[in-house]
Formats: structure tokens, sequence, C-alpha cells
């Protein structure tokens, strides 16, 4: 077990993303680590979530930020681990593609 000295820097959209799931009925738990949130429906079976890393768009063409120190978590979201998002409307496209995925 590590001591997390300072408090996770949460990123700007987060709030717009999280508000966004909770308004179309999901249920939102915002996550240390790996990634920042853990996101569901109560009609999921159990145990299944769809993990979001939030990313803050930056610049006029809204490229997504990623910090070297992320490292870890780069290879865990590359492996499949979870989505990056950096919009509401990004984070609610990636539910849909779920949901349209385990509904088929």
């Amino acid at each position: 077990m590590s001591l997390q000295r300072w408090a996770a820097k949460r990123d700007t959209s987060e709030p717009a993303i999280v508000r966004a799931l909770e308004l179309a009925g999901f249920h939102v738990e915002r996550l240390a680590k790996p990634v920042d949130l853990a996101v569901r429906r109560g009609w999921y079976p159990p145990g299944v979530n769809v993990l979001l890393e939030v990313k803050t768009p930056r610049g006029k063409i809204g490229t997504l930020v990623v910090r070297a120190t992320q490292v870890a978590q780069n290879q865990f979201i590359d492996r499949g681990g979870a989505v990056k998002v950096g919009t509401p409307e990004a984070a609610l496209a990636a539910m849909q593609i779920f949901e349209s995925r385990i509904t088929a």
C-alpha cells in the first residue's frame, strides 16, 4: 500500500463530463488510479464498468495533453484498459459504443 501525500490533480473538463454522464443516467465513480472514472448503469452485469481517462483538450485543435510522467497509465490505456475522453460528447459516445456492443 502506498501513501499518496498529495491530492490527485483532476482535469478541468472532468466536472462537465461527470455531469453529462449522470444526466444521461450513468453511475459515475471518481478514481485515483489507474484512470479517472468508472462508469456504469444499474442494468450492467455485476462487476462491469467502463473505465474512462479524462484529458482536458488544449489549443485550437483540441489535442489531448498527456504528461511524460503518465507512462504506466498510458500503457494500461493502450492495452485496452480504458478510453480517453476530453469532452462530455466524447464520453457519451464512448458509453453508447460500449452499450451497443453488450446489447448486440
